[in-house]
């Protein structure tokens, strides 16, 4: 039942002692609106580096071919490792775990791209159709090449976004139009655009895919594969598949297995799990820091408490005296003490969650947003939960107090100075 006697002299309690009050739910305050940023800022950061891995397979790697770098059976240091087309359907049929494989090559010298009038740089790629699997990208016209164009050397390309609005900016369909590719006419079959955001984004709206083996006989390239992307089962490691491809190479092209230059690999699901590993630290750490300060601020008020039932040991003993309980007299100290830190501690979140939120408003608005730091967020639940906290650690806060404030003997209290 609600009791308008308490609640005024709960503000009675509070105005009198206005500064006193002000630093000891300051206390609280700040360490529920630390926690609400630290949270915040934990958040935009892990969204940041989970946008740039968004668009790979998770069960994905990459490997390359290089120089050795340690002496193997007397062969000496800095040979060029060459892998060609084979070894990939070799490694495809000997490993079943690799559910694709597709190589990688590029046009490195200046990739003049023409149409009719207009000629621009663009990065061309030769992959296989499985590339799609290793990289995620959408199709937003037409296809991406097929297995018929690699095993015919079709002349066909997809071309990405931004460089299809450059070249076909007033043309509603550009599926079937050809192209140069260093004076080579090729006919295009789709329009890419990525699933990612960021500079990856960037580079492959202005990439064109080509069939490996088209890009290989067209620009009189050599049978080498120095790049290539690979995608396991579900059930698959990684690492073990790794292993197994550098094994074979070793073999073949006489290297020690453990020279990770003359072949070199990254692994998406490596990286990936390194990466929870370290946010799960950070989750755990903001959740310390917080948690701390906010003990330090409920510490803060307990002692206040102390304080005031200090100070109010005569009117404790005259309210026993004319029949107060002792569950009166620790309601009242308790409910004191929430008030304090329910109010500090809801400012605070209401704070806290409104600079996140402008925070996340200003990143948007940005002409070049972070590519680090994405929709810096605080969980609903985690929020309301804080807060739940807040109020029960402000009740044991006024626990102790109540307690002695109810063990006072009237006429004990009476006699005080």
């Amino acid at each position: 039942m609600f009791d308008l006697d308490k609640w005024q002299e709960i503000y009675h309690s509070v105005s009198k002692h206005k500064l006193r009050t002000a630093l000891t739910a300051f206390g609280v305050f700040w360490g529920i609106f630390m926690l609400i940023m630290l949270l915040g800022a934990g958040k935009g950061l892990e969204n940041g580096v989970q946008g740039m891995f968004k668009g790979y397979s998770t069960k994905s790697f990459y490997m390359g071919a290089n120089k050795t770098s340690v002496l193997y059976n007397g062969l000496k240091i800095g040979r060029s490792i060459e892998p060609n087309i084979e070894d990939l359907y070799v490694l495809k049929k000997a490993i079943p775990d690799i559910e694709y494989i597709s190589p990688k090559q590029q046009l490195w010298e200046e990739n003049n791209i023409v149409y009719k009038e207009k000629s621009a740089n663009y990065n061309v790629q030769g992959v296989f159709p499985e590339w799609r699997k290793v990289e995620e990208m959408s199709i937003v016209q037409g296809r991406f090449i097929n297995q018929t164009d690699l095993d015919m050397q079709r002349k066909v390309v997809v071309i990405g976004k931004s460089a299809s609005d450059f070249f076909f900016k007033n043309e509603s369909n550009v599926i079937g139009k050809y192209i140069k590719v260093r004076g080579t006419f090729f006919r295009i079959v789709g329009i890419s655009q990525p699933v990612t955001s960021g500079w990856r984004a960037k580079e492959e709206m202005q990439t064109l895919w080509m069939p490996f083996t088209t890009m290989q006989i067209t620009f009189n390239m050599k049978n080498k594969v120095y790049f290539w992307g690979c995608v396991v089962r579900e059930n698959a490691n990684s690492e073990e598949v790794i292993k197994k491809t550098r094994k074979y190479m070793s073999k073949k092209y006489s290297f020690d297995e453990a020279d990770d230059k003359a072949v070199w690999s990254w692994s998406m699901e490596t990286e990936s799990n390194k990466f929870k590993g370290l946010f799960n630290g950070i989750n755990l750490f903001v959740w310390l820091v917080g948690i701390g300060t906010i003990i330090a601020g409920i510490v803060g008020i307990s002692n206040i408490m102390l304080i005031v039932v200090k100070e109010r040991t005569r009117e404790i003993g005259v309210r026993k005296a004319l029949g107060a309980t002792p569950y009166a007299i620790v309601s009242l100290i308790i409910q004191e003490s929430i008030v304090i830190t329910t109010v500090a501690g809801y400012v605070g979140l209401l704070l806290g969650v409104g600079l996140i939120e402008g925070l996340n408003y200003a990143l948007k608005k940005m002409p070049e947003p972070s590519d680090f730091f994405v929709n810096p967020e605080v969980n609903f639940n985690v929020a309301i939960a804080s807060l739940i906290l807040l109020v029960v650690t402000g009740a044991f806060a006024g626990l102790i107090p109540a307690i002695r404030a109810a063990k006072i003997q009237p006429i004990e209290a009476l006699r005080d100075e």
